[in-house]
């Protein structure tokens, strides 16, 4: 989906691994299962633990290795929108 945006290499992987956490549905079926008595207190503990631990290690990866220069969003903005937004302006200065 990232070429379709034609974003390149380095801003793809960082948008890929940003979107890759299953937070949200995992922690609707570790809720649903405790609800409905399908897994304990502790099975819920450990399982909300391991989602939200699987969220973290995607995030810091990408912060690590992937995260984007100013250029490489001006670049996106160019090809995609057609002109520079005031995110990029904020990011630029700094």
């Amino acid at each position: 989906m990232t070429q379709v945006f034609k974003m390149g290499p380095r801003l793809g992987n960082y948008t890929t691994l940003l979107m890759s956490t299953g937070l949200t549905f995992g922690t609707i079926s570790a809720l649903f299962g405790l609800t409905n008595n399908i897994i304990d207190q502790a099975q819920y503990t450990i399982l909300v633990t391991v989602v939200i631990g699987s969220a973290v290690v995607p995030t810091v990866i990408a912060q690590s290795f992937f995260n984007p220069t100013p250029d490489d969003i001006a670049r996106f903005d160019r090809l995609v929108l057609g002109e520079t937004s005031s995110v990029n302006a904020v990011l630029v200065v700094r």
